[in-house]
């Protein structure tokens, strides 16, 4: 879920992480641009889409991008954009979701609410 972390963490969790018992389709949450694929840490492999001047949306812990896709790519809502994975610092196959207002990550579930 989002917010402070579970076990006395310091840090917040800024998304959502959808689990899944081995890799499955990922799909983009909105049409936009790819902004960036690549390895970062913590992350592992992820993709940032940026949707319009004040929304983006990350895509963490992949174990694969979508054949071809590159920065700069136009993608559609639906868009199959990569796979659930473990990469970074995940200890299970899942997504972690990040929607991003103004700079600032978002409760994935409280948008447009």
């Amino acid at each position: 879920g989002f917010g402070p972390r579970r076990g006395g963490a310091s840090d917040m969790h800024r998304g959502l992480d959808i689990f899944t018992q081995s890799p499955k389709p990922v799909h983009a949450g909105g049409d936009g641009i790819v902004q960036e694929i690549r390895k970062r840490t913590g992350f592992g492999r992820s993709i940032l889409i940026r949707h319009n001047e004040r929304v983006q949306t990350r895509y963490a812990h992949l174990s694969a991008y979508a054949a071809g896709l590159k920065v700069g790519d136009r993608i559609w809502r639906g868009e199959i954009i990569g796979r659930t994975g473990e990469s970074g610092n995940a200890t299970a196959v899942h997504l972690h979701y990040e929607i991003i207002v103004d700079g600032a990550a978002r409760d994935p579930l409280s948008v447009g609410s």
